[in-house]
């Protein structure tokens, strides 16, 4: 179970962590984080004009609507919250600009929350 090693296994790529270095200790490749935190990543940078749009499942087309739309509120922090979730009708596979305002929320959490319990696929 225990053994020595011999003098030409001492280079293999099972040696010794004090013979690499600390760079053993690194982790070779970065996690890019949850698709909640990739989501909330992307909530708060959303930068003034631009917004990210999901669709919606045929079961919330009639009462909901196609698309759910989140962005930065305009008149923030003098009216409302931070961003604002909208919904808009379809036209030729894409938003139809006719957003209807649903609620607002200053917590990105609460949005992703919201969006993935409808089950919505990020268009943008």
């Amino acid at each position: 179970m225990f053994w020595r090693k011999e003098k030409g296994e001492e280079n293999s790529p099972e040696g010794n962590l004090q013979e690499r270095g600390s760079e053993a200790l690194k982790p070779q490749n970065k996690k890019a984080g949850s698709p909640k935190e990739q989501m909330k990543k992307r909530i708060e940078d959303l930068a003034s004009g631009n917004n990210l749009i999901w669709k919606l499942p045929k079961i919330y087309w009639s009462g909901l609507g196609y698309f759910a739309i989140i962005e930065l509120n305009d008149q923030y922090p003098k009216k409302g919250r931070k961003y604002t979730v909208s919904t808009d009708a379809m036209v030729e596979e894409k938003p139809a600009g006719q957003k209807i305002f649903r609620w607002d929320s200053n917590s990105p959490k609460d949005l992703i929350k919201w969006v993935m319990d409808k089950e919505g696929i990020l268009m943008n």
